[in-house]
């Protein structure tokens, strides 16, 4: 039974935080002239919706640090071969393997 009370507070606070104070929603007053079955699907997609949102604001925190890492990644890749190249040059430039017009 505290289960049940627990997710209705997070659903309330989500609802909150969408659509601003509680007293708003009045989907319920709306209803009463449906059908029960159209009731039943109409509050079924309530619920999917609102447990899709609370699944999307508990995303990981981790995915951020994990692109961070795999851009730093690239960019020290990219940065020792730009680093490579010039060696390279400036070496064949000393060797006089490559010849400028200079």
């Amino acid at each position: 039974m505290p289960k049940v009370s627990l997710d209705q507070r997070r659903l309330d606070v989500l609802r909150q935080q969408l659509y601003g104070s509680p007293h708003k929603i009045t989907k319920n007053q709306q209803d009463q002239n449906r059908p029960d079955t159209q009731k039943a699907l109409i509050t079924a997609d309530m619920i999917t919706r609102n447990a899709q949102a609370f699944n999307r604001i508990n995303t990981p925190v981790e995915t951020g640090t994990m692109y961070l890492r795999q851009d730093l990644t690239k960019i020290f890749v990219l940065s020792f071969l730009a680093l490579t190249v010039q060696l390279l040059l400036y070496w064949s430039l000393r060797m006089n393997l490559i010849h400028l017009g200079f």
